[in-house]
């Protein structure tokens, strides 16, 4: 058959749902007589659920990527470029570098931070986002604790770690970050104790919206761990020098953002209808504006039998990515698609190497049977992506041969 008459796939994103996708439909290529390619601005794929082990200094990145050629099949053809546009009446998806045209579209584009309006904030705020955005972040705290014992009159606030937002991605780095500051700065010749390190929630507990008792674990083992929780007290007003919150202003040169996220604004540019970025979808996770659209994971919101939206993780991104492939395959073969269903299996939520709390199919978990819950949650994603090969790469701790990187780092540390 001649490749004009492949239905055209594009795929946009590399995330935990436009894997899944990728490598559904991907064997079903030649069943379907398909035409697939694969969009993304880097050529692995990043675990954004473990970013705050890199950024709290306990990993140095190549743990949390993994080469999109080790992912899928050579059904996939891969781009590395990025999103600019979306023409959803001409069915076309401009690149950076290209024009991609397409029979059906799915988007799993992630999501963009949230902030809220809030002055400065944008500005004068890391985010916790990418892998480079982790390994920003250790730098620049390194970077102050360098700073503070080389200069004779040091920055006011130069070792006022802010973090602020205290659902699941504070509450990991917090507890990341408490972790390894004792470990790292004595090899800065700083004092632990003059370091504070500050979570800012404006709602009433840490982990908004998570089980009561667990969320009141997590605060006192942050607590424990030396961190200053400033619960239902917002961040007013951030700048290069303090972050104002509330009536309290706190010098700082290190404030991270990880108070929310809204949809990727290609999708709001694009003519999607969306509530915060977020794109609405209907029940077989097709585009309410366009049937030949299929959105997924944080681009997309859905809600479930109660009337609430479902949250951005990536067991829903993963779960909407399976039944992608299955809507897809049923399209394409003249069946009626059916409805997505999420299929709850519970979250776990990492405080360093040694702590967690989370709900496992109802039941509440905490301390080592948590963090041991947590790390085979790890493995078994690694298994669906990867098979037994890719669990015994990630149980060693690597999936890319380190070159440049390890060299930098020891440079660096050195």
């Amino acid at each position: 058959m001649q490749q004009s008459n492949k239905k055209r796939v594009v795929i946009l994103g590399a995330g935990y749902g436009g894997v899944i996708a990728a490598q559904g439909l991907g064997k079903l290529a030649k069943k379907l007589n398909l035409d697939i390619t694969l969009v993304n601005k880097h050529n692995y794929h990043q675990m954004v659920t473990r970013l705050h082990e890199p950024a709290g200094g306990f990993a140095e990145g190549d743990e949390v990527r993994i080469p999109l050629k080790r992912l899928v099949n050579d059904n996939v053809k891969l781009i590395k470029d990025w999103v600019e546009a979306i023409d959803p009446v001409n069915k076309q998806v401009t690149l950076k570098e290209q024009v991609v045209a397409y029979d059906y579209l799915v988007i799993g584009l992630g999501s963009d931070p949230e902030y809220f309006c809030i002055p400065g904030l944008q500005e004068h705020s890391y985010t916790l986002r990418s892998l480079n955005a982790a390994r920003l972040i250790k730098t620049q705290i390194e970077g102050s604790l360098a700073k503070y014992k080389v200069e004779s009159q040091s920055e006011e606030g130069l070792l006022n770690i802010v973090v602020g937002g205290a659902g699941f991605t504070g509450i990991e780095l917090l507890g990341e970050l408490a972790e390894w500051l004792p470990v790292v700065a004595p090899k800065y010749d700083v004092n632990v104790k003059d370091i504070r390190l500050i979570c800012v929630e404006a709602a009433p507990t840490v982990m908004p919206g998570f089980d009561e008792e667990l969320s009141i674990k997590a605060a006192d083992i942050l607590r424990n761990k030396g961190v200053e929780l400033k619960i239902g007290t917002p961040v007013k007003e951030v700048t290069q020098d303090y972050v104002m919150i509330g009536d309290e202003k706190i010098p700082t040169k290190l404030m991270i953002w990880t108070g929310g996220v809204r949809g990727n604004s290609v999708l709001e540019d694009s003519g999607f209808t969306t509530q915060r970025g977020r794109a609405n979808i209907n029940e077989f996770l097709q585009s309410t504006n366009f049937e030949d659209v299929f959105i997924i994971g944080d681009s997309s919101i859905y809600y479930d039998e109660n009337g609430r939206p479902l949250p951005p993780t990536a067991q829903i991104a993963m779960q909407q990515g399976e039944h992608l492939v299955h809507n897809i395959e049923r399209l394409l073969t003249g069946q009626e698609m059916t409805p997505f269903v999420f299929i709850n299996r519970g979250i776990i939520a990492s405080i360093g190497p040694k702590e967690a709390v989370g709900i496992v199919f109802g039941k509440r978990v905490s301390g080592l049977l948590a963090v041991y819950l947590k790390r085979l949650v790890h493995y078994r994603y690694l298994f669906i992506f990867g098979g037994i090969p890719l669990v015994i790469q990630g149980f060693l701790g690597q999936f890319i041969p380190q070159v440049s990187i390890k060299s930098d780092y020891t440079t660096l540390n050195g």
